[in-house]
């Protein structure tokens, strides 16, 4: 994928994270959802770059530049794989929200 050898400006403004959190997201999707992201008929489960790079970078986007249509044009995979895509990386990063993403107390916040 291009945006793999991208500088890390241009990486971060794609997909509002940086290159060094790419890893550690695909790590949390590995250990967090393994059964989400195997086929049920078989063949080779996905590669987990693809549709976490489709998710980050629906969510980073808004209007036209996320439509479906238009991600999947950029990332030249169908449709229905960047609905399934964003619907199974969100789900696993719902799930992973409480132990990952802490909000301030009232300490932290004075």
């Amino acid at each position: 994928m291009v945006f793999y050898s991208a500088s890390e400006e241009r990486f971060h403004k794609h997909f509002r994270v940086s290159r060094s959190t790419f890893p550690t997201l695909k790590n949390l999707l590995l250990t967090r959802a393994r059964p989400v992201f195997s086929r049920r008929r078989g063949g080779a489960q996905v590669k987990l770059e693809l549709p976490l790079a489709i998710s980050l970078f629906r969510l980073r986007h808004y209007g036209n530049a996320c439509s479906v249509d238009a991600v999947a044009d950029l990332f030249g995979v169908s449709v229905g794989a960047v609905i399934k895509s964003t619907w199974w990386v969100l789900k696993v990063l719902a799930g992973a929200a409480a132990q990952h993403i802490r909000s301030p107390n009232a300490q932290r916040r004075v």
